[in-house]
């Protein structure tokens, strides 16, 4: 026979600890009103005294659960773990495309020359104000309203202010975008499916993703993510003119993406740099995704199933819980967008048929771009054809570079940043965009990027140091 021990102590009035074998537990309230919180959650207990009548209800409930295409489920912790994956993207300072720099140094110049402007226009407005009150104190004390000067200077000084302000609001940098016929009913197909998107009820950011153990948690979840609600709209940039309006996908992590039709600026949050990618080099992942949700449902969404907060292996509700409520499965779309030099920003909608258009017309749009043929100084190249140097054995002298593939070694901060150097200056050699460039251009890229890279920590530049190796690697596999 087993033995059964069950003991209540009171700590104080209201308050009492419940012992067992199972562990330990605390009620906090009185009769017909009491929480109790222990291993298996916390509950509100409710209830009229000496009547038999009483409810229980969980209060510590779970987040929510997705998914996959292969139908595992993901719950959605409120922190990240440990052991989760981030889904993050590099310093939009080291984002830029290696064709898109001169772009970069005329949107530079622009923004310097918007400061200036900003500036004289602060300047002519405090002048106006200055004159203003001179005008104000003269007239009072009577002397003013004979002299014509102070009456004139303040008119003169807000007209200044007036013209300042308004050379300051107008001055953008001019960008246009040439397309052709077909190419612009591709982006106007972009632009029909975003505008569908941006109204979809719900649209999260997911910001990490974590393996769990199914039968220990005793879900049917495979894996846990974080997400976070954000909205998509229409952005303007300051120091931007262009007739096509930017989609802006707001980043809960990081910085939002301002997507243009031939590229994609990212404004850094932490300085006056940005990053801008070549629309030609975004990599689009996406698929539908069943997922299993414990907030409400969006009405946009398809309820595809149900399941329980805890089942068994064969996916049948485990009985042993007295509060297993059913959980809804819907259908949700999932994107990622990425490029080769660490954009990684994943997002989830909940209207899952417009979610799928419209990442099949970025598809379309961006492979279309990538058969156009883009030349440079009259020469025509095909964005995927990559030249052959002389000299497929091309190095640096003394570049004892460690290999690119297998797992990051464990170095000290020293030596990865002089591998990372040697690296960067390796791919001035072999990047076909960056060859076509004059030395300086090319020692600038090597010293603007190990100087943004010496301000990250050391997780940071070894991550950084490894698409690197990536993509030398690839520059070697097309050599060849």
């Amino acid at each position: 026979m087993g033995w059964k021990y069950r003991k209540r102590v009171s700590v104080f009035p209201g308050f009492k600890l419940n012992l067992s074998k199972s562990g330990m537990s605390a009620t906090i309230g009185m009769k017909g009103f009491s929480v109790n919180m222990g291993k298996n959650g916390t509950y509100l207990n409710t209830g009229i005294p000496g009547t038999g009548i009483y409810d229980r209800i969980r209060l510590d409930q779970k987040s929510g659960n997705s998914d996959s295409p292969n139908n595992n489920t993901q719950s959605i912790p409120t922190s990240i773990e440990e052991n989760s994956y981030e889904i993050k993207s590099f310093q939009p300072e080291l984002l830029s495309s290696d064709g898109l720099f001169g772009l970069k140094e005329s949107i530079i110049k622009a923004r310097e020359i918007k400061n200036e402007l900003k500036e004289e226009s602060e300047k002519a407005k405090s002048k106006k104000n200055g004159a203003l009150f001179l005008a104000v104190i003269t007239h009072i004390l009577i002397f003013g309203i004979f002299i014509k000067w102070f009456r004139d200077n303040y008119k003169q000084s807000k007209a200044d202010a007036e013209d300042a302000e308004q050379t300051y609001n107008n001055f953008k940098l001019d960008i246009d975008f040439n397309m052709d016929e077909t190419l612009l009913k591709e982006y106007l197909l972009i632009k029909e499916c975003y505008d569908k998107l941006k109204n979809s009820q719900k649209i999260w950011d997911i910001t990490s993703s974590q393996a769990i153990d199914r039968v220990k948690e005793r879900s049917s979840a495979s894996s846990t993510v974080t997400r976070v609600p954000v909205s998509f709209s229409y952005g303007t940039l300051d120091y931007i003119n262009s007739k096509y309006e930017a989609f802006k996908l707001q980043n809960a992590n990081g910085s939002d993406l301002y997507i243009y039709p031939g590229f994609i600026i990212i404004p850094s949050e932490r300085s006056n740099d940005f990053g801008i990618i070549d629309f030609k080099e975004i990599e689009i992942e996406h698929h539908e995704q069943r997922f299993v949700e414990n907030e409400v449902v969006p009405s946009d969404t398809k309820i595809v199933g149900q399941t329980w907060e805890y089942v068994n292996k064969n996916g049948s509700p485990d009985k042993r819980y007295s509060y297993n409520p059913e959980i809804p499965i819907v259908l949700y779309y999932k994107f990622t967008l990425k490029t080769k030099k660490g954009l990684h920003e994943c997002f989830q909608v909940s209207f899952c048929e417009v979610g799928n258009l419209f990442c099949r017309s970025i598809e379309l749009f961006r492979d279309s771009l990538r058969s156009m043929k883009w030349g440079k100084e009259g020469e025509e190249v095909k964005p995927n054809e990559q030249p052959l140097l002389e000299d497929e054995q091309k190095e640096i002298k003394g570049n004892d570079i460690i290999p690119i593939t297998g797992d990051i070694p464990t170095v000290s901060e020293e030596e990865h940043l002089i591998e990372l150097r040697k690296l960067l200056i390796l791919e001035t050699e072999l990047d076909p965009v960056l060859i076509a460039m004059d030395d300086s251009n090319k020692k600038s890229y090597v010293e603007r990027t190990m100087e943004l890279i010496n301000k990250e920590n050391l997780e940071y530049q070894l991550h950084y140091l490894e698409s690197v190796r990536k993509r030398i690697k690839g520059y070697k596999k097309n050599k060849r």
